[in-house]
C-alpha cells in the first residue's frame, strides 16, 4: 500500500489545484455578472450596488428628511390614479418586473392607467311640449283636418302645414301634440329652424335618449331604427331650406310614426303627401277680438273696441302681430286709452312697431328676416322690387319688366310662391301680390338697397306702355287692364314723390281715356299736381292742360276750361304737335 506522504503531491495535483480553480472561476464570474448586471433565466439577476460617496456637510449628521413635495393633482378615474412611494432604504430587484435599486432618498410614481368609464347616454327629451306663446290658443278653423289627417285612420301620416312667418304654424303644432299624444307612445319637438342634417340626425337620437354613433351614415341608421320600433308623434318646427334637401334622412317612417311638419315652404318635399298639405291662413277678425280678450280682458277690449279692431286691420291679422300689440298694450296699462297710444305709434312707423323688447321670436321684422336670408341674392333683388308693384297685385308681365328678365320670371315667381312670400290673387286673371305685411318689409329692403327709383321707374314704364297700346279700349274689351289702375296711381304718386313732374304728366296722358271713367276726380288731382311739382317737356305739359280743360268743361266750368285750352294750343303749336292741337280743337 503506498504511502499518503507519497501520494500527497498527486492529491494536491489532482484534486486541490482543480478545486482552487472552480472556485477562483466562480468568484471570478460572479463579479463580471455583479458588475454588468448579468440577467440569469429564471428570475436570477445581478445588481450592481455602488457605496455611498460620502458627503462632507453631511458626515457626520443624519441624513436629511425627504423634501417635501406637493400631492399630485387629482386625475379623473377615467384616465388612471397615481401614487407617490418614496423612501430612503436600498431596494432588492428580484424578478423580470423588479425595479431598479435606489439606495438614497428617492420618490416613485406609480400610474394606473386605466380605460375611459362608458358614458352614461343622454337623458330623453321625448314628451317635451314647449309652451304656447299666447296666454290662451285660438282655434284657426282647420285643426279638426289637420289632427285627422296625422291619425291617419288609425295607420299614421306624415302631415305638412304651411305659412309665412308669424301666422302661427308652431302653435297649432304644440295644440296638435297636446291634443294626440295619447294616441301615441310618446311626442318628440324638434326645432329645425336654420340647422343642416347631419346637426339634426344626432340631435335627434339624443333627444331619444340614445348616443349618437360617429359617423353620419351610422346616425341616419340609428335613427331610423328608433322610430321604427316605436310610435311616436314627431314635430318638425320650421322647416327650411338647409335641411330639406335631406328631409329623408330624419324624417321618422310613417307607420309606425305621425309626423307634422310645420314650413314657410308650400311643398318642400315629395315625401309629404299632397293630400295632407295644410295652408294656415291670417286670423279672421272674430278671432283676432279673442285673442285681444284673453290677453287683455273682456274689459279693456271692450272700453276701446273700435281701436282693437284697427290695429288688427292694421296687423293684417298676423297672429305673431296682435300678439306683439296685446303685449305692447298692455305695456301702457294706466296711460287713459292704451289701444289708442300703440295704434297712433302703429299708424307713424309701421312694422318697426310690430316688435317687443329684444325677443327675436316676438320681432316681425326679425321673423320676415329668416324668410328673406334662405333667399339667393338674385332672388332676394327681385323679391324687394316687388315692393314697388300695389298691394292689390301684379301680372307676371309686370314683374318680369321690373326684373328685366323675360326668360326666368316664371320659375322666379314660382319659388317666391312656394316659398310663402308672394300667393295668388284670386280672380280670372293671373296675378300675384306679396303676402301681406312683407310689403312693407320688401319696401324697407328696397329702400335699404338704393333701389326704389329703379324700380318704380321700371313699373311706370310698363304702365305707360300698356295704356298706350289699350288706349282706345275700355273694360268690356281689355278687363285686365282695369286691373291696373292701382298701380297706375301707385306710380303717379311715386313720381310726384320723387318731383319727377314728366313721368307723372306721361302716366296721365297714356291712361287718360281710364282714369276719366274710373277715377275722375283722382285724375283731375293728380294733373294738378303735375303742373305743380313742374313739367319740363312741353308736349306733355299741353296733354295736362289739355286734361285739365276736360274735367272743366265736364263740370260745365266753361271759362275755366277755354283757358286751359288755349294754353294747351299754344305749347301745341310751339312744338308742331297737329295732332295735339286737333284733338283740342275738338
Amino acid at each position: 500500500m503506498p504511502n499518503l506522504t507519497d501520494l500527497w503531491p498527486n492529491i494536491a495535483l489532482y484534486c486541490v489545484l482543480p478545486c482552487g480553480v472552480i472556485i477562483a472561476g466562480s468568484i471570478l464570474l460572479f463579479l463580471l455578472f455583479k458588475f454588468y448586471n448579468f440577467k440569469l433565466p429564471g428570475g436570477l439577476e445581478f445588481t450592481r450596488r455602488d457605496p455611498r460617496k460620502p458627503d462632507d456637510k453631511t458626515t457626520e449628521s443624519p441624513p436629511p428628511a425627504p423634501a417635501e413635495t406637493k400631492p399630485p393633482a387629482a386625475t379623473p378615474p377615467a384616465s388612471g390614479t397615481t401614487f407617490d412611494i418614496s423612501g430612503d432604504r436600498p431596494q432588492i430587484n428580484t424578478g423580470e418586473g423588479g425595479r431598479n435599486i435606489q439606495t438614497d432618498t428617492y420618490v416613485e410614481k406609480l400610474e394606473q392607467v386605466l380605460p375611459p368609464a362608458p358614458e352614461e347616454p343622454p337623458e330623453p327629451l321625448l314628451g317635451s311640449i314647449p309652451p304656447l306663446n299666447a296666454e290662451v290658443y285660438i282655434q284657426r278653423g282647420i285643426e279638426a283636418n289637420v289632427f285627422a289627417a296625422l291619425k291617419g285612420n288609425g295607420v299614421a301620416a306624415i302631415v305638412g302645414l304651411h305659412a309665412p312667418g308669424g301666422v302661427g304654424k308652431s302653435e297649432l303644432a304644440k295644440r296638435a301634440l297636446q291634443e294626440l299624444r295619447s294616441n301615441f307612445e310618446n311626442v318628440l319637438w324638434i326645432d329645425v329652424s336654420d340647422k343642416t342634417a347631419p346637426l339634426l340626425v344626432p340631435e335627434m337620437i339624443s333627444r331619444c335618449g340614445q348616443r349618437p354613433p360617429e359617423a353620419y351614415p351610422a346616425q341616419v341608421q340609428a335613427l331610423q331604427a328608433i322610430f321604427s320600433s316605436h310610435r311616436y308623434l314627431v314635430v318638425l318646427d320650421d322647416l327650411r331650406a338647409a335641411a330639406k334637401e335631406q328631409l329623408k334622412d330624419f324624417l321618422p317612417p310613417a307607420p309606425p310614426c305621425a309626423v307634422l311638419i310645420t314650413s314657410r315652404i308650400q311643398q318642400p318635399s315629395h315625401l309629404i303627401p299632397l293630400k295632407n298639405t295644410f295652408e294656415l291662413d291670417r286670423m279672421t277678425p272674430v278671432q283676432a277680438r279673442e285673442l285681444f280678450a284673453a290677453a287683455l280682458g273682456e274689459k279693456m277690449v271692450v272700453a276701446e273696441e273700435k281701436v282693437f279692431e284697427a290695429i288688427a286691420e292694421r296687423c293684417r291679422y298676423n297672429a305673431l302681430a296682435l300678439e306683439i300689440a296685446a303685449r305692447r298694450t298692455r305695456q301702457m296699462q294706466g296711460v287713459t286709452t292704451p289701444a289708442a297710444n300703440y295704434l297712433g305709434k302703429l299708424e307713424a312707423h309701421g312694422l318697426p312697431e310690430m316688435r317687443m323688447g329684444d325677443d327675436p321670436r316676438l320681432d316681425l321684422t326679425a321673423v320676415f328676416d329668416a324668410s328673406y336670408k334662405d333667399l339667393a341674392p338674385e332672388d332676394q333683388k327681385r323679391f324687394r322690387a316687388l315692393a314697388a308693384f300695389h298691394p292689390t297685385g301684379f301680372s307676371p308681365e309686370a314683374a318680369a319688366h321690373v326684373w328685366q328678365d323675360t326668360a326666368t320670371a316664371g320659375q322666379a315667381l314660382r319659388r317666391l310662391l312656394n316659398l310663402s312670400l308672394v300667393k295668388v290673387v284670386p280672380g280670372e286673371a293671373e296675378r300675384y301680390r306679396l303676402h301681406d305685411l312683407l310689403d312693407e318689409y320688401a319696401a324697407d329692403k328696397l329702400r335699404e338697397a338704393g333701389e326704389t327709383g329703379a324700380a318704380h321707374t321700371a313699373m311706370a314704364e310698363w304702365l305707360i306702355k300698356l295704356f298706350d297700346d289699350h288706349f282706345a279700349d275700355d273694360v268690356t274689351t281689355a278687363p285686365e287692364v282695369s286691373l291696373e289702375l292701382n298701380n297706375l296711381l301707385r306710380a303717379l304718386d311715386e313720381a310726384e314723390s320723387q318731383k319727377n313732374g314728366n313721368q307723372m304728366a306721361d302716366l296721365l296722358r297714356a291712361g287718360r281715356n281710364w282714369l276719366m271713367l274710373l277715377l275722375f276726380d283722382r285724375w283731375e288731382l293728380k294733373a294738378h299736381a303735375a303742373l305743380r311739382v313742374g313739367v319740363s317737356d312741353t308736349r306733355l305739359q299741353a296733354n295736362v292742360l289739355q286734361a285739365i280743360g276736360d274735367v272743366q268743361q265736364f263740370r260745365k266750368e266753361t271759362d275755366a276750361a277755354l283757358v286751359s285750352y288755349e294754353e294747351a294750343l299754344r305749347l301745341f303749336r310751339a312744338v308742331g304737335a297737329k295732332l295735339g292741337e286737333a284733338n283740342v280743337r275738338k
